[in-house]
């Protein structure tokens, strides 16, 4: 009897964790370290970075100013560019590929793409004005 009782047990532990992935997740939550240490080893500690999926990460790993892109409006958008601009402060942005299109949208302008690290792109504010 016992020897089912464990067999069902076992077999119901794996079910669970083949459909959530539980013991991949330290595997999978690694991109967001991984985005703050090269953050912090290739971006001035005064930079500015815009952020969403990776806001709690970066907030705890960092002492990075953060923003959040999905939550500015497009006037406070501006204002930040030009804020950046007359503080001499770079903006970055490390976006999973799921927030790279409607970053874009919601924070148009000129970027590139400086760095990947697994899983999430790295990108730099490379225009001059806070005009976007």
């Amino acid at each position: 009897m016992f020897l089912v009782l464990a067999a069902l047990l076992l077999t119901e532990e794996t079910y669970w964790d083949l459909r959530f992935k539980v013991l991949y997740s330290g595997k999978g939550e690694a991109a967001y370290s991984q985005a703050a240490q090269w953050l912090e080893g290739h971006v001035p500690p005064d930079a500015i970075l815009a952020t969403m999926q990776t806001s709690g990460a970066l907030f705890y790993y960092t002492d990075y100013a953060l923003i959040r892109w999905d939550q500015i409006e497009p006037a406070e958008y501006r204002q930040l560019l030009a804020a950046a601009a007359a503080a001499h402060r770079s903006i970055y942005a490390p976006l999973f590929d799921f927030e790279t299109v409607p970053f874009l949208q919601r924070m148009p302008g000129r970027w590139k793409i400086v760095a990947k690290v697994p899983r999430v792109t790295i990108w730099e504010w490379t225009g001059a004005s806070a005009a976007p």
